[in-house]
Protein backbone atom coordinates (compact mmCIF):
# COMPACT_ATOMS: atom_id res chain seq x y z
CA UNK A 1 0.00 0.00 0.00
CA UNK A 2 1.66 3.23 -1.09
CA UNK A 3 1.27 6.59 0.59
CA UNK A 4 -1.13 8.05 -1.91
CA UNK A 5 -3.28 10.02 0.51
CA UNK A 6 -2.44 13.49 1.78
CA UNK A 7 -1.20 13.46 5.37
CA UNK A 8 -3.62 14.98 7.91
CA UNK A 9 -2.23 18.25 9.26
CA UNK A 10 -2.16 19.72 12.77
CA UNK A 11 -3.43 23.29 12.40
CA UNK A 12 -3.14 26.15 14.89
CA UNK A 13 -5.13 29.32 14.10
CA UNK A 14 -3.61 32.42 15.67
CA UNK A 15 -5.44 35.75 15.75
CA UNK A 16 -3.24 38.86 15.99
CA UNK A 17 -5.68 40.38 18.49
CA UNK A 18 -5.12 37.33 20.71
CA UNK A 19 -1.40 38.17 20.76
CA UNK A 20 -2.02 41.80 21.73
CA UNK A 21 -4.32 40.85 24.63
CA UNK A 22 -2.17 37.91 25.70
CA UNK A 23 0.15 40.31 27.51
CA UNK A 24 -2.74 41.37 29.77
CA UNK A 25 -3.68 37.84 30.80
CA UNK A 26 -0.14 36.50 31.16
CA UNK A 27 0.29 38.15 34.57
CA UNK A 28 -2.67 36.26 36.08
CA UNK A 29 -3.17 32.52 36.64
CA UNK A 30 0.59 32.17 36.43
CA UNK A 31 0.76 28.36 36.72
CA UNK A 32 -1.67 27.80 33.86
CA UNK A 33 -0.23 30.52 31.64
CA UNK A 34 3.34 29.32 32.23
CA UNK A 35 2.25 25.81 31.26
CA UNK A 36 0.61 27.17 28.12
CA UNK A 37 3.84 28.96 27.20
CA UNK A 38 6.33 26.25 28.10
CA UNK A 39 4.60 23.03 27.04
CA UNK A 40 2.65 24.25 24.03
CA UNK A 41 3.81 27.55 22.58
CA UNK A 42 7.53 26.90 22.88
CA UNK A 43 7.45 23.19 22.08
CA UNK A 44 4.82 22.97 19.36
CA UNK A 45 6.19 21.33 16.22
CA UNK A 46 5.20 19.83 12.90
CA UNK A 47 2.07 21.91 12.40
CA UNK A 48 0.68 24.58 10.11
CA UNK A 49 0.26 28.02 11.68
CA UNK A 50 -2.61 29.92 10.11
CA UNK A 51 -2.90 33.57 11.02
CA UNK A 52 -4.80 36.69 10.04
CA UNK A 53 -1.56 38.63 9.69
CA UNK A 54 -1.19 39.68 6.08
CA UNK A 55 2.57 39.09 5.92
CA UNK A 56 5.79 38.70 7.90
CA UNK A 57 6.37 42.42 7.46
CA UNK A 58 3.24 43.20 9.47
CA UNK A 59 4.63 41.09 12.33
CA UNK A 60 8.09 42.67 12.16
CA UNK A 61 6.66 46.18 12.23
CA UNK A 62 5.18 45.67 15.71
CA UNK A 63 7.52 44.72 18.57
CA UNK A 64 4.74 43.17 20.66
CA UNK A 65 3.84 40.87 17.77
CA UNK A 66 7.46 40.02 17.04
CA UNK A 67 8.49 39.17 20.59
CA UNK A 68 5.68 36.75 21.24
CA UNK A 69 5.89 35.17 17.79
CA UNK A 70 9.58 34.45 18.34
CA UNK A 71 8.89 33.03 21.78
CA UNK A 72 5.90 31.03 20.66
CA UNK A 73 6.74 29.20 17.54
CA UNK A 74 10.46 28.69 17.13
CA UNK A 75 10.11 25.78 14.72
CA UNK A 76 7.11 26.48 12.51
CA UNK A 77 7.35 24.21 9.47
CA UNK A 78 4.57 25.99 7.61
CA UNK A 79 2.81 29.34 7.94
CA UNK A 80 -0.16 30.74 6.07
CA UNK A 81 -1.24 34.39 6.02
CA UNK A 82 -4.75 35.70 5.48
CA UNK A 83 -6.03 37.44 2.36
CA UNK A 84 -9.15 38.55 4.25
CA UNK A 85 -8.97 41.97 5.97
CA UNK A 86 -11.89 41.15 8.28
CA UNK A 87 -11.47 38.58 11.08
CA UNK A 88 -14.92 37.07 10.56
CA UNK A 89 -14.24 36.49 6.86
CA UNK A 90 -10.90 34.87 7.68
CA UNK A 91 -12.44 32.66 10.36
CA UNK A 92 -15.43 31.57 8.29
CA UNK A 93 -13.15 30.75 5.37
CA UNK A 94 -10.95 28.55 7.57
CA UNK A 95 -13.93 26.76 9.07
CA UNK A 96 -14.97 25.69 5.58
CA UNK A 97 -11.73 23.75 5.15
CA UNK A 98 -11.57 20.04 5.96
CA UNK A 99 -9.52 18.47 8.73
CA UNK A 100 -9.90 17.30 12.31
CA UNK A 101 -6.80 18.54 14.13
CA UNK A 102 -7.55 22.24 14.66
CA UNK A 103 -6.92 24.56 17.60
CA UNK A 104 -8.17 28.17 17.53
CA UNK A 105 -6.53 31.00 19.49
CA UNK A 106 -9.05 33.68 18.57
CA UNK A 107 -9.87 36.96 20.31
CA UNK A 108 -13.66 36.97 20.27
CA UNK A 109 -16.25 37.05 23.05
CA UNK A 110 -16.28 34.04 25.36
CA UNK A 111 -19.87 33.20 24.44
CA UNK A 112 -18.90 33.24 20.78
CA UNK A 113 -16.10 30.78 21.57
CA UNK A 114 -18.62 28.44 23.21
CA UNK A 115 -20.99 28.74 20.25
CA UNK A 116 -18.24 28.03 17.71
CA UNK A 117 -17.02 25.07 19.78
CA UNK A 118 -20.50 23.56 19.99
CA UNK A 119 -21.09 23.98 16.28
CA UNK A 120 -17.69 22.81 15.00
CA UNK A 121 -16.28 20.46 17.66
CA UNK A 122 -13.02 22.45 17.88
CA UNK A 123 -11.47 24.23 20.86
CA UNK A 124 -11.83 28.03 20.61
CA UNK A 125 -9.63 29.85 23.10
CA UNK A 126 -9.69 33.60 23.74
CA UNK A 127 -7.77 35.46 26.43
CA UNK A 128 -10.89 35.59 28.64
CA UNK A 129 -11.28 31.80 28.70
CA UNK A 130 -7.62 30.85 28.28
CA UNK A 131 -7.16 29.84 31.93
CA UNK A 132 -10.32 27.71 32.14
CA UNK A 133 -9.75 26.10 28.74
CA UNK A 134 -6.08 25.34 29.19
CA UNK A 135 -6.59 24.04 32.72
CA UNK A 136 -8.23 20.98 31.11
CA UNK A 137 -4.99 20.15 29.35
CA UNK A 138 -2.54 20.68 32.23
CA UNK A 139 -2.17 16.92 32.79
CA UNK A 140 -1.20 15.97 29.29
CA UNK A 141 0.74 12.76 29.92
CA UNK A 142 -1.43 10.31 31.87
CA UNK A 143 -0.29 6.75 32.53
CA UNK A 144 -2.34 4.10 34.31
CA UNK A 145 -1.39 0.68 35.60
CA UNK A 146 -3.50 -2.29 34.53
CA UNK A 147 -2.28 -4.25 37.57
CA UNK A 148 -3.86 -4.22 41.02
CA UNK A 149 -1.31 -2.37 43.15
CA UNK A 150 -3.00 -3.26 46.44
CA UNK A 151 -4.82 0.01 47.12
CA UNK A 152 -8.54 0.56 46.56
CA UNK A 153 -9.27 3.31 44.01
CA UNK A 154 -5.56 3.79 43.43
CA UNK A 155 -5.15 6.90 41.20
CA UNK A 156 -2.30 5.14 39.38
CA UNK A 157 -4.60 2.26 38.34
CA UNK A 158 -7.35 2.33 35.70
CA UNK A 159 -10.22 1.70 38.12
CA UNK A 160 -13.04 2.23 35.60
CA UNK A 161 -13.73 3.93 32.30
CA UNK A 162 -14.96 6.91 34.32
CA UNK A 163 -11.27 7.66 34.95
CA UNK A 164 -11.26 9.02 31.37
CA UNK A 165 -14.21 11.37 31.88
CA UNK A 166 -11.86 14.37 31.75
CA UNK A 167 -11.56 13.72 28.01
CA UNK A 168 -15.30 14.30 27.64
CA UNK A 169 -14.81 17.81 29.02
CA UNK A 170 -12.99 18.78 25.80
CA UNK A 171 -14.65 19.15 22.41
CA UNK A 172 -14.06 16.80 19.53
CA UNK A 173 -15.44 16.59 16.02
CA UNK A 174 -14.74 12.89 15.66
CA UNK A 175 -13.48 9.81 17.51
CA UNK A 176 -11.59 6.89 15.97
CA UNK A 177 -11.49 3.55 17.82
CA UNK A 178 -8.94 1.10 16.40
CA UNK A 179 -9.24 -2.27 18.13
CA UNK A 180 -9.25 -5.40 16.03
CA UNK A 181 -10.95 -7.55 18.68
CA UNK A 182 -13.46 -5.18 20.23
CA UNK A 183 -16.33 -6.99 18.45
CA UNK A 184 -14.68 -10.41 18.26
CA UNK A 185 -16.35 -11.98 21.28
CA UNK A 186 -20.03 -12.73 20.80
CA UNK A 187 -20.59 -12.24 24.54
CA UNK A 188 -22.36 -8.89 24.53
CA UNK A 189 -21.25 -8.21 28.11
CA UNK A 190 -17.91 -7.09 26.67
CA UNK A 191 -19.63 -4.29 24.78
CA UNK A 192 -21.76 -3.37 27.79
CA UNK A 193 -18.77 -3.38 30.15
CA UNK A 194 -16.26 -1.72 27.85
CA UNK A 195 -17.24 -0.02 24.60
CA UNK A 196 -20.39 1.65 25.92
CA UNK A 197 -18.98 3.10 29.18
CA UNK A 198 -15.70 3.98 27.45
CA UNK A 199 -17.42 6.04 24.77
CA UNK A 200 -19.84 7.55 27.29
CA UNK A 201 -16.82 8.76 29.30
CA UNK A 202 -15.09 10.51 26.40
CA UNK A 203 -18.03 11.83 24.34
CA UNK A 204 -18.37 15.64 24.83
CA UNK A 205 -22.01 15.69 25.95
CA UNK A 206 -23.38 19.24 26.07
CA UNK A 207 -20.17 20.69 24.59
CA UNK A 208 -20.62 19.73 20.91
CA UNK A 209 -23.83 19.39 18.90
CA UNK A 210 -22.70 16.47 16.70
CA UNK A 211 -20.01 13.80 16.58
CA UNK A 212 -18.76 11.21 14.08
CA UNK A 213 -17.37 7.97 15.55
CA UNK A 214 -15.38 5.52 13.42
CA UNK A 215 -14.69 2.00 14.75
CA UNK A 216 -12.14 -0.19 12.93
CA UNK A 217 -12.53 -3.83 13.99
CA UNK A 218 -13.16 -7.39 12.90
CA UNK A 219 -16.63 -8.91 12.71
CA UNK A 220 -18.51 -5.72 11.84
CA UNK A 221 -22.11 -6.19 10.73
CA UNK A 222 -25.21 -4.20 9.96
CA UNK A 223 -26.92 -5.76 13.01
CA UNK A 224 -24.12 -4.61 15.31
CA UNK A 225 -24.15 -1.15 13.72
CA UNK A 226 -27.88 -0.91 14.39
CA UNK A 227 -27.48 -2.18 17.98
CA UNK A 228 -24.88 0.43 18.87
CA UNK A 229 -26.80 3.23 17.17
CA UNK A 230 -29.91 2.29 19.15
CA UNK A 231 -27.98 2.32 22.44
CA UNK A 232 -26.82 5.90 21.89
CA UNK A 233 -30.18 7.28 20.75
CA UNK A 234 -30.92 7.99 24.43
CA UNK A 235 -28.34 10.78 24.22
CA UNK A 236 -29.70 12.36 21.03
CA UNK A 237 -31.02 15.44 22.86
CA UNK A 238 -27.49 16.15 24.11
CA UNK A 239 -25.51 15.30 20.98
CA UNK A 240 -26.15 13.80 17.55
CA UNK A 241 -23.81 10.82 16.99
CA UNK A 242 -23.07 9.16 13.66
CA UNK A 243 -21.36 5.74 13.77
CA UNK A 244 -19.22 4.31 10.99
CA UNK A 245 -17.70 0.82 10.97
CA UNK A 246 -14.66 -0.14 8.91
CA UNK A 247 -13.45 -3.73 8.68
CA UNK A 248 -10.09 -4.90 9.97
CA UNK A 249 -8.63 -7.01 7.13
CA UNK A 250 -5.04 -7.96 6.47
CA UNK A 251 -5.78 -8.11 2.74
CA UNK A 252 -5.37 -4.32 2.72
CA UNK A 253 -2.09 -4.29 4.69
CA UNK A 254 0.53 -5.38 2.20
CA UNK A 255 3.30 -2.83 2.82
CA UNK A 256 2.24 -0.98 5.99
CA UNK A 257 1.29 -2.19 9.45
CA UNK A 258 -1.47 -0.60 11.52
CA UNK A 259 -1.17 -1.16 15.24
CA UNK A 260 -4.56 -1.34 16.90
CA UNK A 261 -5.48 -0.57 20.51
CA UNK A 262 -5.61 3.18 19.88
CA UNK A 263 -8.35 5.78 20.24
CA UNK A 264 -8.03 9.24 18.69
CA UNK A 265 -10.03 12.41 19.37
CA UNK A 266 -9.33 15.96 18.22
CA UNK A 267 -7.16 16.61 21.27
CA UNK A 268 -6.31 13.27 22.90
CA UNK A 269 -4.69 9.97 21.96
CA UNK A 270 -5.47 6.90 24.10
CA UNK A 271 -3.44 3.68 23.98
CA UNK A 272 -4.16 0.36 25.70
CA UNK A 273 -1.65 -2.46 25.17
CA UNK A 274 -4.11 -5.31 25.86
CA UNK A 275 -6.92 -3.59 23.97
CA UNK A 276 -10.13 -2.04 25.26
CA UNK A 277 -11.98 -5.19 26.40
CA UNK A 278 -10.38 -5.07 29.83
CA UNK A 279 -13.30 -5.05 32.29
CA UNK A 280 -15.48 -8.05 33.18
CA UNK A 281 -18.37 -7.31 35.55
CA UNK A 282 -16.67 -4.01 36.44
CA UNK A 283 -13.49 -5.85 37.48
CA UNK A 284 -10.24 -4.99 35.69
CA UNK A 285 -8.59 -7.93 33.94
CA UNK A 286 -5.04 -7.48 35.11
CA UNK A 287 -2.29 -7.01 32.56
CA UNK A 288 1.28 -5.73 32.49
CA UNK A 289 0.48 -3.84 29.30
CA UNK A 290 0.74 -0.08 28.94
CA UNK A 291 -2.19 2.31 29.19
CA UNK A 292 -1.72 6.01 28.55
CA UNK A 293 -3.46 9.18 27.42
CA UNK A 294 -1.58 11.96 25.64
CA UNK A 295 -2.59 15.48 24.67
CA UNK A 296 -2.23 15.52 20.89
CA UNK A 297 -1.18 19.19 20.63
CA UNK A 298 1.98 18.78 22.71
CA UNK A 299 5.56 18.41 21.47
CA UNK A 300 6.33 15.09 19.81
CA UNK A 301 2.67 14.09 19.72
CA UNK A 302 2.05 16.83 17.15
CA UNK A 303 4.59 15.09 14.95
CA UNK A 304 3.40 11.52 15.51
CA UNK A 305 -0.40 11.84 15.34
CA UNK A 306 -0.66 12.95 11.67
CA UNK A 307 1.47 9.96 10.61
CA UNK A 308 -0.69 7.58 12.64
CA UNK A 309 -3.75 8.96 10.90
CA UNK A 310 -2.07 8.83 7.50
CA UNK A 311 -1.72 5.05 7.88
CA UNK A 312 -5.40 4.82 8.79
CA UNK A 313 -6.34 7.13 5.94
CA UNK A 314 -4.44 4.97 3.43
CA UNK A 315 -6.04 1.87 4.89
CA UNK A 316 -9.54 3.36 4.77
CA UNK A 317 -8.98 4.41 1.16
CA UNK A 318 -8.06 0.84 0.18
CA UNK A 319 -11.01 -0.64 2.09
CA UNK A 320 -13.56 1.69 0.58
CA UNK A 321 -12.37 1.17 -2.99
CA UNK A 322 -14.43 -1.99 -2.96
CA UNK A 323 -17.65 -2.49 -1.03
CA UNK A 324 -17.12 -6.16 -0.19
CA UNK A 325 -14.67 -9.04 -0.11
CA UNK A 326 -15.00 -12.80 0.37
CA UNK A 327 -13.97 -15.21 3.12
CA UNK A 328 -14.01 -19.01 3.30
CA UNK A 329 -15.89 -20.36 6.35
CA UNK A 330 -16.36 -24.15 6.64
CA UNK A 331 -15.48 -24.50 2.96
CA UNK A 332 -18.20 -22.02 2.04
CA UNK A 333 -17.41 -18.69 0.41
CA UNK A 334 -19.25 -15.83 2.09
CA UNK A 335 -19.35 -12.12 1.36
CA UNK A 336 -18.16 -9.65 3.94
CA UNK A 337 -18.95 -5.93 3.69
CA UNK A 338 -16.01 -3.65 4.33
CA UNK A 339 -17.86 -0.74 5.93
CA UNK A 340 -21.20 0.37 7.35
CA UNK A 341 -23.36 2.25 6.55
CA UNK A 342 -23.32 2.71 2.75
CA UNK A 343 -21.06 5.75 3.00
CA UNK A 344 -17.97 6.55 5.02
CA UNK A 345 -17.00 9.80 6.74
CA UNK A 346 -14.38 10.74 9.32
CA UNK A 347 -13.19 14.35 9.79
CA UNK A 348 -9.97 13.27 11.54
CA UNK A 349 -8.91 11.46 8.36
CA UNK A 350 -9.64 14.46 6.16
Amino acid sequence: MERLEKKPVMEVFLDKDFIMNFWNVSSTDKTIIDNFKETFLKKAKNFCLKTNFSSLDEIKDNEEYLVIMEMLFESIPEMEFSVHPQKTDWLNNELNTIGGYKLFLIEIEQKECEAYTKETGFEFICTNNLSSCWKKYLSKEIEKSLLNLGQKNDPDVLNSWKDLSFIGQSPTKSIIVVDRYIFSDSWSQRINENLYPLLEAIIPFGICSSLDILIIAENISSELHQQINEHFTKFQEKIKINFYFLTWAYTFMDTQTIHDRYIYTNYYTIYSGPGFNIFNYSVLKESNGLFFVKFSFAGLNMKICPFHLLLLKNYASECTKQKERTKIVNNVKIKLLNYYPDYFYCPLLS
